[in-house]
């Protein structure tokens, strides 16, 4: 271990052996090696930034949610994609945390890979309360419902970039299959959606949901 620690004491060292040490002081999990890789959280190569977050989920558990914040708003989709995996991954009972995906999922400033990843990882993570359940149903069926701009129905005729931006809608009617209520089957039966895939998964949602209220047909 003490010749892995090296590897990383040395910043001569080159990017995949500091890849592979950080990946193996992350899984022995030893409390004191939090502080060796906290710094990788601001290094330069986006590759060892990305490393870090797993390395630190490993060894700090929730405690390393303040540390990793920084990352959040990384210019590197690779480590912003592997931030949200983090969180996701300690989301699990964990309200805070479930409303810091939310955030995500539903800042139309971000990426729609993004976005769609973030639902996912709420897809992992349901509401714990009836409360939560509501407020994060009405977001979804938002999102799901929202008109299309002129651009968006520009792209869905001509298959530009519409499979990209159609990512969040299809996570979150993923979701609303999970957690829907009378509400969600409603609005979802007298919704259309473009694209084959989109169209697919709305039938799928619908019947998920009258599945699990006990209204299918």
């Amino acid at each position: 271990m003490e010749r892995l620690r090296g590897i990383l004491k040395d910043p001569a060292k080159p990017v995949h052996l500091q890849m592979l040490a950080i990946e193996a002081i992350g899984r022995a999990k030893n409390p004191q090696d939090a502080d060796l890789i906290k710094p990788f959280l601001r290094h330069s190569k986006p590759e060892l930034r990305a490393e870090a977050i797993s390395a630190l989920v490993r060894i700090m558990g929730q405690d390393s949610v303040q540390a990793l914040e920084t990352l959040s708003s990384d210019s590197d989709l690779m480590v912003k994609k592997r931030w949200l995996a983090a969180i996701g991954f300690l989301a699990k009972n964990n309200a805070f945390l479930r409303a810091r995906l939310s955030q995500v999922a539903f800042n139309e400033e971000e990426l729609a890979e993004i976005r769609a990843q973030a639902i996912q990882e709420m897809t992992r993570n349901l509401p714990e309360t009836d409360e939560e359940r509501i407020e994060l149903q009405g977001k979804l069926l938002e999102l799901v419902t929202q008109r299309q701009s002129f651009s968006e129905r520009l792209r869905h005729r001509f298959k530009t970039h519409a499979e990209e931006q159609d990512k969040p809608k299809i996570a979150a009617l993923n979701l609303l299959g999970k957690i829907g209520d009378k509400n969600s089957l409603d609005a979802l039966s007298s919704l259309k959606l473009p694209g084959k895939e989109m169209s697919a998964k709305l039938e799928e949602a619908i019947k998920q949901l009258r599945l699990r209220l006990g209204t299918e047909k």
